[in-house]
């Protein structure tokens, strides 16, 4: 079977097996993907009867018409070049002591990490890179208990066929005050794009990832898949910023869940800017005492775009505190649901 799926359309297990195959993936990552897709073919699609769908319509979506993904692509030479599309949107600041991680369609085409965070334990790679490198992290933690695989219809698609992504490991005690900073572009018509956020934060340990989401806007429909999993272990800080503006040719559905331990605090902030559709679920999960979770937003719509945002808060511990303040603004035929 040809493992250039550039001509194929829709979602399928052989495009799992493709994929895998394309990334030259070990068998157990293999096998994963096709358990995922599984689950995704025994879970029922989100319908208008669900409490968090039901002001949320996307049956003019047709994933039968989607590139399932891009071929690996060439390294750009230039970060310039990677990152000339974001240079308007005020967020390609160049200046990134920490790390710089890109990704274009479905590979990674640009990663930069600081060479002395890492000898003082600090892993921020590619999803694929973490898998390959370091397995057991991966395993232990990649979509098990903070966004599991059966978690809904989408994030097992996600699971079957995540490309890329942001892996980030910060060991107890380390304090990083630089941002770390990703980016995730699409180039084709038609195209599925799926990537993963997982930050993992010992006791102790701080840091700040920004990720930026965009594309151009192309004919037809795209769809754009992200999983963000965000795991602070105790008296840890995070502060985590993701700005979203794909094309108004997309589809965009995202899910971040975050667990905070003991003392730990998680400063969020979601701007929503692109796609014609956007279907966001945050939630953090407060299980030590004296944790803390800010969750703030912002989006602004215009033309027919549609953003929903739902948004979770869970006190699984008696003592601890969340802020959550989402803002909207639109204009023209635009719809916002919160």
């Amino acid at each position: 079977m040809s493992i250039t799926l550039t001509q194929e359309t829709g979602f399928s297990r052989d495009a799992v097996v493709a994929l895998s195959a394309m990334k030259n993936e070990p068998a157990w990552l293999r096998d994963a993907r096709l358990r995922a897709w599984d689950t995704y073919e025994s879970l029922p699609m989100p319908a208008r009867t669900d409490e968090e769908w039901r002001r949320t319509d996307f049956r003019a979506l047709k994933l039968g018409n989607l590139h399932p993904f891009s071929p690996n692509g060439h390294k750009e030479p230039s970060l310039e070049t990677l990152l000339s599309g974001f240079e308007n949107k005020g967020v390609a600041d160049r200046s990134a002591p920490a790390g710089i991680l890109v990704q274009k369609d479905a590979a990674t085409a640009w990663a930069e990490a600081n060479a002395d965070l890492a000898a003082k334990g600090v892993i921020y790679c590619d999803m694929d890179t973490a898998a390959r490198e370091h397995e057991e992290l991966f395993k232990q933690y990649f979509m098990t208990h903070v966004v599991p695989v059966d978690f809904g219809k989408f994030e097992a698609l996600h699971a079957a066929l995540w490309q890329g992504g942001t892996f980030l490991y910060v060991p107890k005690g380390v304090s990083i005050e630089h941002p770390f900073r990703s980016f995730v572009t699409s180039t084709h018509p038609a195209n599925a794009i799926f990537t993963h956020t997982l930050v993992i934060l010992e006791q102790g340990a701080e840091a700040f990832l920004a990720d930026a989401y965009g594309s151009e806007t192309f004919e037809g429909q795209s769809f754009a898949s992200g999983v963000v999993e965000l795991i602070l272990g105790k008296a840890s800080k995070l502060r985590y910023v993701q700005m979203q503006d794909w094309g108004r040719d997309m589809w965009s559905f995202m899910t971040e869940r975050a667990t905070l331990q003991s003392d730990a605090t998680l400063n969020s902030l979601h701007v929503t800017l692109g796609s014609k559709f956007s279907k966001s679920s945050i939630g953090s999960h407060l299980q030590g005492e004296d944790s803390l979770a800010e969750m703030l937003g912002i989006s602004f719509a215009d033309g027919d775009q549609f953003f929903d945002h739902h948004t979770w808060q869970l006190h699984e511990s008696p003592f601890a505190s969340s802020d959550l303040e989402f803002k909207s603004a639109l204009k023209d035929r635009a719809r916002t649901v919160y």
